[in-house]
């Protein structure tokens, strides 16, 4: 019996192995270029600065902080990552046995005209006692059961489980790193617009004084009511910008509440000094990127379980072996249950299933697998490649910002000056009320660009340091 067993089974694994189908995932890594070529390359990454260290701004810190800890998705994210560590300990728990204590009862009658019935019928069950034709059956013991996992379908869940895992961690760093990234871009939109405000409110007064002067030479004889007109409209189009402004930070206000997850957060910012206060950023390589990036690192991992996937899926074209057995008391009738050892009952049994007929469902799930991991793998050279390019973009926007500042604050220098100039002219009628209000707007305009590059700069610097991989370590 036993070589029978063996050689039944040896003629399995060859039937499974010959009609096994072939995975066709390719892994090989994406080639990266071995500099950004932009502006300079060295071995320096700011990648590796924690966000604390990165950004200097003391209430910025504070508010990221609170971030942290309360916001709604970052939260689901930990909940995710719990509900894969409970996956990992499923699939470890399905390479051990089961087993259990049972109870069990049942009621049996077998015809009179079969052979288990004729039998009963002539045989005591205990001395002078019949079987009787309605039989108990009452089972008391241990029952356990185990499906060696001789060719791995079970240890790769687990290695698909275990790489799961790290996906979600890798994952909710990503999330995290976005999230520092977008918080800090809503930091500096809302002291943008605060100082937009500054300069709107600081330009309404400077209107009105304008159109009182306006006002006073008309009475004079030296300008016309057209003039008059004109500096009105200005200051109603600077007053209506003030609502609009007004409007825009309460939003961008609420906008910071619910990413902290806060209903009655009381914000506060550095209004004084939009500057961000470092001076430049270090790209290092761009293989850096493959362990700095947290999206990478996940579709690393996700790669990873989806090649276990294809190796369990696989292995069910083998045979599956099955151990089970029981250990326990058995009677028809309670009062002999623990008669030792008439009453003693164990069985083991191994089973080897192999499947012939109907594998469309098992081949079905090796093709899903395999799609999975074919969809893995590009997803996993698409996010090197955007990684890439994201730092290539914000490396190149950053040179550009600063070529653009500059020449913004040489505007401003020069509309400032020939706005002065403008107004001393027109309070001695030597302009007229148009040079005024052009040289105002040109003005208004200046203050406006070197705020919105500024802000730009900030926003640049903090997407580059997150798209270099930094804000999770």
């Amino acid at each position: 019996m036993i070589k029978f067993i063996l050689a039944l089974t040896c003629i399995l694994l060859y039937n499974s192995s010959c009609k096994s189908p072939k995975d066709y995932a390719q892994t090989k890594d994406i080639q990266l270029p071995s500099q950004f070529s932009f502006p300079i390359n060295d071995s320096l990454n700011s990648a590796q600065l924690n966000w604390r260290e990165f950004i200097q701004d003391s209430l910025l810190k504070l508010h990221i902080d609170t971030l942290l800890k309360s916001n709604f998705d970052l939260k689901i994210s930990n909940q995710k990552v719990f509900m894969s560590q409970a996956d990992l300990a499923v699939a470890k728990g399905n390479l051990l046995p089961t087993a259990g204590f049972n109870l069990a009862g049942n009621m049996k009658r077998f015809g009179l005209y079969t052979m288990d019935g004729a039998g009963n019928a002539s045989t005591d069950i205990t001395p002078g006692n019949l079987v009787p034709v309605n039989l108990p059956d009452i089972f008391v013991g241990l029952q356990a059961a185990w499906e060696v996992d001789v060719f791995g379908k079970n240890r790769n869940l687990r290695r698909s489980a275990q790489a799961g895992l790290l996906q979600q961690m890798y994952e909710q760093k990503k999330l995290q790193t976005q999230l520092i990234s977008d918080f800090c871009n809503q930091y500096f939109e809302l002291i943008a617009a605060k100082q937009y405000l500054n300069i709107v409110v600081e330009n309404i007064r400077k209107q009105a004084e304008m159109l009182e002067i306006t006002e006073q030479l008309k009475l004079a004889g030296r300008t016309t009511e057209l003039a008059v007109q004109q500096f009105k409209i200005s200051l109603s189009e600077f007053k209506a910008l003030e609502i609009e402004l007004k409007q825009e930070i309460v939003e961008k206000e609420n906008e910071i509440r619910f990413m902290l997850g806060k209903s009655d957060f009381v914000f506060q910012e550095n209004q004084s000094d939009l500057g961000f206060k470092i001076a430049k950023i270090n790209a290092g390589v761009p293989s850096q990127l493959l362990l700095n990036r947290p999206d990478i690192l996940a579709a690393q991992f996700a790669l990873r379980a989806a090649g276990f996937d294809v190796r369990s899926a696989k292995a069910a074209f083998y045979p599956n072996l099955t151990i089970t057995g029981s250990f326990g008391y058995q009677a028809f009738n309670s009062r002999y249950l623990f008669v030792s050892p008439a009453s003693i009952a164990y069985q083991a049994i191994g089973s080897i299933l192999q499947p012939l007929v109907n594998r469309a469902a098992i081949k079905g799930e090796f093709k899903r697998a395999n799609a999975r991991q074919i969809e893995a793998l590009t997803i996993y050279h698409q996010t090197i490649l955007q990684a890439f390019f994201e730092v290539k973009n914000q490396l190149s926007l950053l040179d550009k910002l600063n070529d653009l500042q500059n020449l913004a604050k040489e505007r401003i220098e020069i509309v400032q000056s020939s706005g002065e100039i403008y107004s001393d002219l027109y309070m001695a009628a030597k302009a007229n009320y148009l040079e005024v209000l052009a040289a105002q707007q040109n003005a208004l305009e200046a203050q406006f660009q070197l705020i919105e590059l500024e802000k730009r700069n900030n926003i640049t610097l903090v997407n580059t340091y997150r798209a270099l991989g930094g804000g999770w370590k």
